[in-house]
C-alpha cells in the first residue's frame, strides 16, 4: 500500500517527482539506488527474456510461402485503415512507446493500425542484390541473417555461398527497426560513403490514406519516393521495403588514431572521409583534449599480427572503454560483433543506468544480463521517472556540416558538457527531388552527426533552454535535429530547419491530410 501512495503522490505532485528523480539520476546516493533498483530489475528483465525466447535474435526464414504471407498481413492493415478512414481522427500505428528508441514521451494518440505483425524477412536475392524486409524487422535481426554461412534461404539453387551479406549501412543498436530508419532517420559508420540509411532503399510499399497498396520507386513517382524519409509515416503506413545488400566479410579491421587536441581531431576526421578506400569512419570524444578516430575495412581474416578484440562473450568489456584504452594501431573485431559493437552498453548509457557495468567483477558475475531490452526496461519504470530521466539526460544528435565542427563541440561544451560524444560523418546526398532533410547546395555535401548521450554536467542545466541555445545556432548553418530526440522547435522552426515543399504537394495530391497527421504531431512531445 505504501508504495501505492507513494505512486500517487508522485503522480500528482512534479515538484516531488523531481526531487526522487534528482535522487535516481544525480545525487551521491545514485549508486546505491541504482543497485537496489537497477540491478534486480536487469536480472528479471534477463529471465523474462529468456523465458519467452526473445533474448537472442530468431534465425529468420524465407520460405515459398514468404511473399503470399506478406500480402495476407498487408490486406489486414489496408482493411484496418479503410474501416478506421471514416470515423475522422487521425491515425497512427499501434508501435507503443516503449518499443521506440526515443528520447520523449509522445502525445497521446487514439487511433491505431496493428503492424505488429510486420517483422518478416519476405524475399532475398543475392545475385541482384537486393533483401525485401517489414518495418517491424529488428536490425540484430536482418544482419544476423544475411551475414549467416547458415543462412535459411528459399529456393535452395539460388546462390549463397559462404560468403556472408550485409546492408551497406547497419545502424548498431539492435533493436531499430526498418521502419524507423527509413521514416525517421539511420545513420551508421558507412555513412561517409553511401549516406543515411534511407539511401539504400530501392522500393517502399506503403497504405495510402485510401487503403491502396502502393510501390513506390524513384521512376514510379520520384515526389514521393524523396519525401518518405523523414515523414514519419505521415504520407502512408510503410508495410515493406526494398534494400540493397552487399558482399560482407567475416572481420572488421579498424585503424585506430589518437587526437589530442579540437584541431587534430577535425583534421584527422576531413582528411578520413577525403580520400581512402575504407568503409568505416568514427569517432568518439572523451574529453576536449582526447579522442579516437576509427577507420575500418572488411577483412577475410586477421593478420598475424593483427591484435583481435571481443564483444561476444558475456565478459567483455564495453566497445567504448576498449577504444578509449587502446593504443594507436590496428585491431580487428568479427563482422557481426562490429557492426552492433554499441549495444552492449546501449553507447554508454548503461554506465548510467549500472555505473559498475563494466568492472571486471560485475562482468564475469553478471556480464550475461546485458544488453538490457530497452523496451523493458521502459516497461518497468513508473511514467514519473521517465519524465524525469528525459529532462534531465541528453540524448541528442545533431547534423552538422563537417566544417562546422569544431565550433559545434565548443558549444556543446558550453550548453551541455556531455562526454562521451559520438561522431559519425555522413554524406547528405542531393536529389532532383529535394528530399525533407536535404543538404543546402546543388550537390553532395559531407556531414557530420554529433551525438551527445548522457548527463549534463553544465551547473544550473535546464533541458529547454540548452537545447533551444543549439537548435537556434544550427538553423542559420544548415544544421538539423533528429527528431526521434527531445526538443523544442514548433511547426514554424521546423519549416525553417527542413524542406517540405515537395512534402506539401504530394500531401496534397494524395489527401494524405485527411487522416495522416503532420510531422508536428508525430514528434511533438506530450
Amino acid at each position: 500500500m505504501g508504495w501505492i501512495f507513494l505512486g500517487c503522490r508522485v503522480a500528482d505532485s512534479p515538484a516531488l517527482a523531481k526531487d526522487l528523480g534528482r535522487l535516481l539520476f544525480h545525487d551521491q546516493v545514485y549508486v546505491i539506488v541504482r543497485a537496489i533498483f537497477f540491478l534486480p530489475i536487469s536480472i528479471v528483465i534477463f529471465f523474462v527474456e529468456w523465458s519467452r525466447g526473445t533474448r537472442e535474435a530468431p534465425l529468420l526464414k524465407v520460405s515459398r510461402e514468404a511473399k503470399a504471407e506478406h500480402a495476407k498481413r498487408v490486406e489486414k492493415v489496408a482493411q484496418s485503415v479503410k474501416s478506421q478512414a471514416g470515423e475522422g481522427a487521425q491515425l497512427f500505428t499501434s508501435r507503443p512507446d516503449r518499443e521506440r528508441i526515443s528520447s520523449r514521451i509522445l502525445a497521446p494518440r487514439k487511433q491505431k493500425i496493428d503492424t505488429s505483425e510486420l517483422k518478416n524477412l519476405v524475399e532475398v536475392d543475392t545475385e541482384k542484390g537486393f533483401a525485401v524486409v517489414e518495418p517491424r524487422l529488428r536490425m540484430v535481426e536482418l544482419s544476423h541473417f544475411l551475414l549467416s554461412s547458415e543462412a535459411q534461404i528459399y529456393p535452395r539453387e539460388r546462390p549463397w555461398s559462404r560468403q556472408g551479406y550485409s546492408v551497406p549501412c547497419v545502424p548498431e543498436l539492435d533493436d531499430l527497426t526498418v521502419g524507423g530508419l527509413l521514416m525517421g532517420c539511420g545513420i551508421e559508420s558507412t555513412s561517409w560513403k553511401y549516406g543515411m540509411f534511407n539511401e539504400i532503399c530501392q522500393c517502399y510499399e506503403i497504405v495510402t490514406c485510401t487503403g491502396e497498396v502502393q510501390s513506390v520507386t524513384e521512376e514510379s513517382d520520384k515526389e514521393l519516393f524523396h519525401t518518405l524519409p523523414w515523414s514519419h509515416g505521415t504520407h502512408g503506413i510503410l508495410v515493406s521495403a526494398t534494400l540493397r545488400i552487399i558482399p560482407a566479410k567475416p572481420f572488421v579491421r579498424l585503424q585506430l588514431t589518437h587526437c589530442e587536441d579540437r584541431d587534430s581531431l577535425c583534421k584527422t576526421l576531413e582528411s578520413s572521409v577525403g580520400t581512402g578506400d575504407h568503409e568505416f569512419v568514427e569517432g568518439l570524444a572523451f574529453n576536449p583534449s582526447f579522442a579516437v578516430v576509427m577507420t575500418g575495412s572488411y577483412v577475410d581474416a586477421p593478420d598475424a599480427s593483427d591484435e583481435i578484440l571481443s564483444l561476444g562473450k558475456w565478459h567483455d568489456p564495453w566497445f567504448f572503454k576498449q577504444v578509449q584504452e587502446k593504443k594507436e594501431g590496428e585491431v580487428c573485431w568479427s563482422t557481426t560483433e562490429y557492426l552492433h559493437r554499441h549495444s552492449k552498453s546501449i553507447f554508454w548509457e548503461l554506465a548510467y543506468l549500472q555505473p559498475w557495468g563494466n568492472t571486471m567483477f560485475f562482468r564475469y558475475l553478471l556480464g550475461w544480463i546485458n544488453p538490457l531490452n530497452i523496451a523493458l526496461v521502459k516497461s518497468y519504470q513508473p511514467e514519473w521517472t521517465m519524465r524525469y530521466y528525459c529532462n534531465v539526460n541528453v540524448i541528442q544528435d545533431y547534423l552538422i556540416p563537417l566544417t562546422e565542427l569544431k565550433p559545434m563541440l565548443d558549444l556543446g561544451d558550453d550548453s551541455l558538457g556531455v562526454y562521451p560524444i559520438w561522431l559519425c560523418p555522413y554524406l547528405n546526398k542531393h536529389h532532383e527531388v529535394r528530399s525533407i532533410h536535404h543538404p543546402h547546395s546543388d550537390k553532395d555535401e559531407m556531414y557530420i552527426d554529433v551525438g551527445y548521450y548522457g548527463l549534463p554536467s553544465v551547473v544550473n542545466f535546464d533541458m529547454k533552454s540548452a537545447l533551444r541555445r543549439i537548435e537556434d545556432w544550427l538553423l542559420p548553418r544548415k544544421g538539423f535535429v533528429m527528431l526521434y530526440a527531445l526538443h523544442t522547435l514548433g511547426e514554424k522552426d521546423l519549416r525553417r530547419m527542413f524542406s517540405f515543399e515537395a512534402y506539401d504537394r504530394v500531401r496534397s495530391r494524395m489527401g494524405s491530410a485527411s487522416i495522416f497527421p503532420t510531422i508536428d504531431e508525430k514528434v511533438r512531445v506530450g
